[in-house]
């Protein structure tokens, strides 16, 4: 069981992802859910996104499966606000945002205990 940590602000995807903060060399959190989404994760395995941190414009598609005993578990970690994914385009103006709306769809499956929230129609809080 392994866990790995994403930080927007303070991680690289260079970084082995299974430290909390920067220490050395490549020790450290991912910074992208791309680098999640192309990650291998195993039975028992931590996914754990940094409080006050929001992710836009990706998508997170785990592949890999848990069991019933032992999920791949994604939450937060640290004080603050939950970590949000946000599919959305930070613009400045309503205006800005004719035409450039659509349905985002799910791809694969999730088939971990998690819970999501949506926030509007484009966000998901992890709770």
């Amino acid at each position: 069981m392994t866990t790995y940590y994403v930080d927007y602000t303070g991680g690289s995807d260079s970084y082995d992802g299974t430290h909390e903060t920067f220490t050395s060399g490549d020790d450290g959190p991912w910074k992208t859910i791309n680098k999640v989404n192309n990650s291998t994760f195993v039975a028992g395995d931590n996914i754990l996104f940094k409080r006050g941190e929001v992710w836009r414009s990706e998508l997170l598609h785990l592949t890999d499966d848990g069991s019933s005993g032992s999920p791949i578990t994604v939450d937060a970690y640290g004080i603050g606000a939950r970590p949000i994914i946000s599919w959305s385009i930070d613009l400045s103006s309503a205006g800005d945002w004719i035409g450039r709306v659509k349905a985002i769809p799910m791809y694969g499956r999730l088939a971990l205990p998690i819970q999501v929230k949506l926030v509007g129609s484009c966000t998901t809080e992890i709770l």
